[in-house]
Order: C-alpha cells, then structure tokens, then sequence
C-alpha cells in the first residue's frame, strides 16, 4: 500500500511563480481555460495547480492562483512536483496531512528554495 498525502492545505501563496518549462518537463496536463488562466494535473488523484500564465513563449511563467497535492499517488509522486515547486519564485506556504494523520510537515518555498519540517498538533 502506498504512503500518501490524505490532505493538504495552503495557508500563503505570494508572488508564487513556476515556470512553464518545469511543468512540461514532468509532462503534466494544461489546459487553457480562458482569459489566459490555466489548469495543470499532476501525477496524483487530487494534483493540482491553477493560476494565469504570464510572458512570452519563451519564459512563460504560472502566476499561481491555487494549488493542492494530495490522494492516490500523491505519495509516489511526491519528490517529482516538489522539484517542479522547486523552480519557483515567491512564497508558497502548505501543510500536508500524510496517511490521516500518521505525521504532519509543513512545507515552505521561497525562491525556489525548499524546506519541510514536521509539525505537530
């Protein structure tokens, strides 16, 4: 049985951007809704990331808007939307719940730099 996140919570996104690029290098799902907003799928049941695309066809950039990483092969596929978390600026702020409780972490993302830290309750 696989280890995943059973739920997740953003608590800050600001100014948080990734580039296009980092999304088509996982290979995940976009889909341009209108007015250049965009939905992306990652690899899990519940992966996903909303925002309005920004740039020019050579940097374009995700202004995220929302984002959630939980349910089936959220845990699999953990380290794969992290790393595209990763090519980012600005701040994202979660917490994730693992397999209903088991352990709690925050993750933090400035800049693209990365820090999860378990928490409790």
């Amino acid at each position: 049985m696989a280890y995943n996140i059973s739920n997740w919570r953003t608590k800050k996104l600001d100014g948080f951007k990734i580039r296009l690029q980092a999304i088509h290098e996982r290979e995940y799902k976009v889909r341009l809704v209108k007015d250049n907003k965009v939905m992306v799928s990652g690899d899990a049941e519940q992966s996903e990331i909303k925002g309005v695309l920004h740039g020019t066809e050579d940097a374009q950039v995700i202004e995220v808007t929302d984002i959630h990483h939980s349910g089936i092969g959220s845990g699999t596929s953990w380290e794969g939307f992290k790393s595209v978390l990763g090519q980012s600026k600005g701040l994202l702020v979660a917490v994730q719940v693992w397999e209903g409780g088991d352990s709690m972490a925050r993750l933090t993302i400035q800049d693209g730099q990365v820090e999860e830290e378990g928490i409790d309750i």
